[in-house]
C-alpha cells in the first residue's frame, strides 16, 4: 500500500511541473509576436545606402511616403515604374528623439536618386537623348526630321533618312536623365560645341580664319565678344566655336520653278582697243524656262543641286560686246607660272540685283556682294586669269578661284557647277560655272569676292 501511495505522488508532481512548463511556454507564445510587432511599429531610424536619413514613426509611415514619391515620379514619366536606388535598412530607436513628420520625409525622398527604365536614342553607338519609351523616342526622331522638310511651294520630297546609324534602345537611368520630347529634340538639335583656339598669323583676317574652319565671321564674333572690330594682332588668341547637331537628315527634294535665262554674250576682240574696253553694240534679252531641280541637302546645308529636266519657254537674245585685246602690260602672275595679268578693270560676273552688299551686316562683316541670280544662270571670268581653285569649299559650297596676276584674286562661290579646272587660263567673259545655293545659302546668287594681296576688297572699286 506504501508503495502505491508514494507512486501516486511523484505522479501529480511531475504533473504539476509540467503544466507551469506548458503555462510558460504558451505564455511565450503570446508575448513574443506583440513583441516583435511593436519592434517594426515602434519609431525606426532609417538608413539608405548607408547614409541616415533620419528617424520615422515606423516602417509603414516610411512605406506610405516612399510610394508617395514614387507615384508623383512615375507620373511626371507618363507612368513608367521608378524604383529608389540603393538598399533601405531600419534600426529600432527605443528613444525616438526627433520623429521626422510626413512632409519632412517625403521631401527628403524627394532628393533621392530613383531609377527608372526608358529608351536612349543613339548615332553610331552614342548616346544622344533619353526618353521614357519608344513612343517618345520615335516621336523625337520625327520632330526631328520635320526642321528640315517643312513643306513649300512646287517642292516635292522624294527621300529622308538619317546620315547615322540610328537606334533606340532600353535602358536603365537616374530620373534626372529622362527627357521629354521637346527637351531631346533641342538637345540633338544644338549639339555640342567644339571650342578650338588659333593663334593669329601674319596675313589673317577674320574672313581668311572662318573660311579655313568652316565658319562664319559673325561666328568668330559672337565667339569673341572682345572683338570690337575685324582688326587683328599678330599672335592673337581666337576663340573657334561650332556648333554640330548630333544627327544629320538627309534630304532629297524636287523643285519646280519658272525661272529668267541669262542671255548668253558674243564678244567681239579688237586690236584697235586695249584691253578693259568694252562697248555694247546689242543689249541682252533674258529668256524664260521652267526646271526642275534635284537638291541634296544636309540639315540645312546643300550638298548637291542638279537641274533633271528643263523646258525652254522663251529663247533669250545674245549680247553682243566690242572688246579691246591689245596688251598695255604683261606680267607674272602670283602662281609659279607665267601668263598676261587681267586688265585690272573687272567685268560683271553675273548681272541681277545687289541682294548684300560688302561690308558690315550688323556685327558680321560680309567679305564680298551677293548676286541674284536663279541656278543655272551663267557665271563669268571678270577677267583674264588662271584658275587656282575649283571645287567644295565649306560653307561657300562649289567655289571657284581666279588668279589675275598683280595680286588680284576673284571667287564665285554657292555654284550649282563648275565648268573649269584648277590650272586652266580662263579669259574675262568666258563661261566658268553656274548660279547655285550650294554650301551655306538661303537661295540661288552669286557671292562674289574681289582679294587683293590676300585681303579682301569692296568689289565695286574694280567693277567696269
Amino acid at each position: 500500500m506504501g508503495g502505491a501511495w508514494s507512486t501516486l505522488v511523484h505522479f501529480r508532481e511531475r504533473m504539476r511541473v509540467n503544466n507551469k512548463i506548458l503555462a510558460l511556454v504558451l505564455a511565450l507564445v503570446i508575448i513574443f509576436p506583440s513583441v516583435g510587432l511593436a519592434y517594426m511599429n515602434g519609431p525606426q531610424e532609417v538608413t539608405v545606402n548607408g547614409e541616415v536619413i533620419g528617424v520615422v514613426a515606423n516602417q509603414d509611415v516610411f512605406k506610405s511616403a516612399l510610394a508617395e514619391v514614387t507615384k508623383a515620379k512615375s507620373e511626371a514619366l507618363g507612368g513608367q515604374t521608378v524604383e529608389l536606388c540603393g538598399e533601405v535598412q531600419f534600426k529600432s530607436k527605443h528613444l525616438a528623439g526627433d520623429i521626422l513628420d510626413q512632409a519632412d520625409l517625403i521631401a527628403r525622398l524627394s532628393q533621392m536618386n530613383y531609377a527608372v527604365k526608358a529608351i536612349a536614342i543613339k548615332a553610331n553607338g552614342e548616346t544622344c537623348a533619353v526618353v521614357a519609351d519608344e513612343q517618345a523616342a520615335t516621336q523625337v526622331l520625327e520632330q526631328y526630321k520635320d526642321l528640315y522638310t517643312t513643306p513649300a511651294e512646287n517642292v516635292e520630297i522624294k527621300e529622308v533618312s538619317f546620315l547615322e546609324t540610328v537606334t533606340c534602345e532600353p535602358v536603365q537611368v537616374s530620373v534626372e536623365e529622362v527627357l521629354t520630347p521637346e527637351e531631346a529634340e533641342l538637345l540633338i538639335r544644338s549639339g555640342k560645341e567644339e571650342v578650338i583656339t588659333y593663334t593669329v598669323q601674319e596675313g589673317d583676317c577674320l574672313w581668311l580664319i572662318a573660311r579655313a574652319n568652316d565658319l562664319r565671321v559673325q561666328d568668330l564674333m559672337d565667339a569673341n565678344p572682345e572683338l570690337k572690330s575685324d582688326k587683328l594682332s599678330i599672335g592673337q588668341t581666337l576663340r573657334l566655336v561650332g556648333p554640330k547637331p548630333l544627327l544629320t537628315v538627309a534630304v532629297t527634294l524636287e523643285k519646280t520653278a519658272t525661272e529668267s535665262i541669262n542671255y548668253p554674250v558674243e564678244i567681239k576682240q579688237t586690236d584697235d582697243k586695249l584691253r578693259g574696253y568694252r562697248h555694247i553694240e546689242q543689249k541682252g534679252v533674258p529668256g524664260k524656262r521652267e526646271v526642275t531641280y534635284q537638291i541634296v541637302r544636309h540639315n540645312d546645308l546643300t550638298i548637291e543641286e542638279n537641274i533633271l529636266n528643263e523646258t525652254i519657254v522663251q529663247e533669250p537674245v545674245k549680247e553682243i560686246v566690242l572688246q579691246g585685246t591689245r596688251v598695255a602690260v604683261a606680267s607674272r602672275g602670283s602662281d609659279s607660272g607665267t601668263y598676261s595679268a587681267g586688265s585690272g578693270q573687272l567685268a560683271w560676273p553675273l548681272r541681277g540685283g545687289i541682294t548684300s552688299a560688302y561690308g558690315y551686316r550688323g556685327r558680321e562683316f560680309h567679305t564680298g556682294m551677293d548676286i541674284d541670280g536663279n541656278t543655272g544662270d551663267a557665271i563669268r571670268a571678270a577677267d583674264d586669269g588662271k584658275v587656282t581653285g575649283a571645287g567644295w569649299e565649306g560653307g561657300y559650297g562649289k567655289m571657284i578661284t581666279i588668279n589675275h596676276g598683280n595680286g588680284i584674286v576673284t571667287r564665285y562661290a554657292h555654284c550649282s557647277s563648275i565648268n573649269v579646272k584648277v590650272g586652266q587660263r580662263v579669259s574675262k567673259g568666258e563661261v566658268i560655272g553656274r548660279v547655285g545655293s550650294t554650301g551655306r545659302s538661303t537661295g540661288s546668287h552669286l557671292h562674289f569676292e574681289v582679294l587683293v594681296n590676300g585681303n579682301p576688297v569692296n568689289p565695286k572699286r574694280y567693277l567696269g
